[in-house]
Order: C-alpha cells, then structure tokens, then sequence
C-alpha cells in the first residue's frame, strides 16, 4: 500500500483555452468563496489548497481543479518526513475525504515549489543561474596588440564651412507638349 502524502498547490495559471474570468467564476462556485479569495489565489504566487492528501484523494481534487479550468501541482511529501511528522499529529484539522469547498483560506508554502517534473523553478533574486557542473572554463586569448598605436587626442573636428556648388544651369532643356 502506498503511504505517499501529497500537497496541493496553486499558481493561478489556466488551462489553454479557457478564459481568466470563467475560471474565476468555477473556483468561485467550486470552493464557495468570495471574489476577494479568488482573486487572491491569482496572485502568482504558489498557495496551498490541500496538505497532506493521500494519493487517491489528491488525484480527485486535481480532477475536480482542471474541470475548472484550472492548473493545479502536485507535490509528493517524502515518506520519512510523513512517517516522523504523523507521530506527533495525532489530530488532524480534517479529514483527508472532507470535501473540497471547506472555506479554509490557502496559506503560502514554506519551501519553494516546482512543477511535477521538476524541470522549472525559480530562484532567489541574485543567485547563480549555472551550476558549478554547467559552467565553462574561461581561457583567455593571446593576441598581440603590439602593432597598433593611438593618435594623440585632439580637437573636435569641425564642420565644413565652404558654400555648396551652385545648382545645374538647366536653361537649356524644355518641356515639349505631348
């Protein structure tokens, strides 16, 4: 039997094709909660809807959020820290079956979330993109530069003064009627 406990977050992103209001509207209905709950859950930053859901569960409450056009992410608690933290949480505040428009208003998660696979996130403000494993040693290129030379610094150049040619004389040629 899988033990695995799973969280549910959300980002406020939208399904393709669904609309932004639409999907307000189904959350609305769907948690039963008032427009500000809403749209505080659009805020882009990853709240918590459900913790620690079995796998089953989760799944349902995952089908129920993309019915309403929304994109939800499961997140898989480890099973050591699961087992250490259901010890001393003898009482849970619900049941994980309760059903999923409890008012409860979403709370932020403490540690960073990434999509399913894994593959995208975001870091603090100021850290390295490249890992020390994806970086390229830098070598640095010889090149002689001993034949080149600057010129003294001197004035600005200044425009060129002298008058512009006189126009063509075009006192020969005419117009002939056609």
């Amino acid at each position: 039997m899988d033990n695995s406990l799973y969280d549910i977050y959300f980002r406020g992103g939208i399904a393709p094709g669904q609309d932004m209001d639409t999907v307000k509207a189904n959350l609305a209905r769907l948690f039963k909660a008032d427009d500000a709950k809403i749209t505080a859950m659009f805020s882009g930053r990853a709240i918590v809807l459900k913790k620690d859901l079995e796998k089953d569960t989760a799944l349902k409450y995952q089908a129920a959020m993309e019915n309403a056009g929304a994109k939800v992410i499961l997140r898989e608690k480890a099973a050591l820290a699961t087992a250490s933290a259901s010890a001393p949480a003898a009482v849970p505040s619900s049941s994980p079956s309760s059903n999923p428009s409890s008012n409860k208003a979403p709370t932020q998660p403490q540690e960073p979330v990434s999509e399913q696979d894994g593959s995208w996130d975001i870091a603090p403000v100021g850290s390295d993109v490249l890992t020390d494993a994806e970086r390229q040693p830098v070598t640095q290129a010889d090149i002689d530069t001993s034949a080149f030379t600057l010129a003294p610094p001197s004035p600005m150049p200044t425009l060129n003064t002298t008058e512009p040619p006189p126009p063509p004389n075009t006192d020969h040629i005419s117009v002939a009627e056609a």
